[in-house]
């Protein structure tokens, strides 16, 4: 419900083939008009449902289009992984949430500390379709950002990985192929409220 400032990637897609055939960036302010909560949709949001149609959740027709899309970004992915000598990728790492509900009165009167809050975690899906659009949007963001600031000739921070040293990834100021990702180049950009590479990519993207 909010204006907020935003470094926005807008993407032309060929939809008979996936294929991204041109990008643009802009610094602009956007109006947040939802969130979308994986603890909330990901039961709902299932390939099964996107596949078919069914079921009723938010932005329907949005993640019809995002879905395949997404797919292809990571089909794609996949056979660059194959071609630098790796495998495709296997299961992710867990990930987890962590919420803090409020607790009854006669709940926290029965407890050793009189709390009122009490701490949740709770494990999240990895490779859902809702975690996997929003993956394969931040790996093309990245990656493209990455290439645009080579481009201008602008150096950025990127992470790179070869075949032959996947546990040793490099942080470097020019770009070179993050092989365990299956791109070209990669360079931090869409997390910058958590991480501070990000935000120093951003300003280098902006001034671009």
């Amino acid at each position: 419900g909010r204006a907020c400032p935003a470094l926005s990637l807008y993407a032309t897609v060929d939809r008979a083939t996936w294929a991204v055939t041109a990008s643009e960036t802009r610094c602009e302010s956007v109006t947040v008009a939802a969130n979308l909560r994986h603890n909330l949709l990901d039961d709902v949001i299932t390939a099964e449902a996107l596949a078919d149609g069914s079921g009723e959740y938010p932005f329907k027709a949005e993640l019809a289009v995002l879905w395949p899309f997404a797919c292809a970004l990571y089909d794609g992915r996949q056979q660059a992984r194959i071609a630098s000598g790796l495998k495709p990728e296997g299961a992710q790492r867990g990930d987890y949430s962590f919420y803090i509900d409020q607790i009854s009165e006669a709940e926290a009167e029965g407890g050793e500390d009189g709390a009122t809050e009490r701490v949740r975690i709770e494990q999240r899906k990895r490779g859902s379709p809702l975690d996997k659009i929003v993956a394969e949007m931040m790996i093309l963001a990245n990656s493209t950002w990455g290439r645009m600031l080579a481009d201008a000739g602008v150096p950025g921070i990127y992470r790179t990985q070869k075949a032959w040293g996947m546990h040793r990834t490099r942080m470097q100021t020019y770009p070179a192929p993050h092989e365990g990702l299956g791109v070209a180049q990669y360079a931090w950009s869409t997390s910058p409220l958590r991480r501070y590479v990000d935000l120093v990519n951003q300003w280098q993207i902006a001034a671009v």
